[in-house]
């Protein structure tokens, strides 16, 4: 799954629109759109107000990367 798809997700489970998350975070509109349409992803700056306007912590939005990606850990 793409952040974008993840945020969209994420964001429908709790009934706002992207006019809800728009003016909850100062996000502008249209940005928040390119990012759910996977056209940009955004900045960390812009991920941290997501994540907070829908409840959650930064790192929850990227929880589905963990899970779909392996981690190779070197030393």
């Amino acid at each position: 799954m793409k952040f974008g798809d993840t945020i969209k997700k994420l964001r429908k489970e709790k009934k706002l629109t992207l006019t809800d998350v728009s003016e909850q975070s100062g996000i502008q509109l249209a940005t928040l759109s390119r990012i759910e349409n996977n056209k940009m992803t955004g900045s960390v700056k812009s991920h941290v107000k997501i994540a907070k306007t829908l409840g959650l912590r930064p790192s929850q939005l990227f929880e589905e990367f963990e899970k779909d990606s392996i981690f190779v850990m070197s030393h």
